[in-house]
């Protein structure tokens, strides 16, 4: 599976070193599990500091089995960190994903 990406960003921030936006197709199909990680990718500060969009592509090892629900999961992380912590951007809601589809995401601040 491959999809093509457009993360938008609430403004343009200047972001510390030390931020990491992790872009992941998940395979959530299980009603009350933990999703699976099926393609990962991360972007560190330098590549989204001062832009409102984050454009790309991110595509899976293998196919995804009829019947399976994927979406796509974004996480900006002002630390570097996987753990979702207070300041940082997250998607809040599902994008289910088709082969070859491009899907436009927008982050949200987490405020815990």
């Amino acid at each position: 599976m491959k999809i093509t990406y457009v993360i938008q960003l609430p403004s343009p921030m200047q972001l510390p070193e030390s931020a990491k936006l992790r872009i992941e197709i998940r395979d959530t199909s299980l009603a009350d599990a933990r999703s699976i990680t099926l393609a990962s990718k991360a972007l560190d500060s330098a590549a989204i500091s001062g832009h409102t969009t984050v454009e790309g592509e991110i595509e899976t090892d293998s196919g995804i089995a009829q019947g399976r629900q994927t979406t796509l999961w974004a996480h900006l992380s002002m630390k570097g960190e996987r753990k979702i912590e207070r300041e940082d951007y997250i998607v809040t809601q599902a994008y289910p994903l088709i082969d070859g589809m491009k899907v436009v995401v927008r982050l949200n601040r987490v405020a815990l």
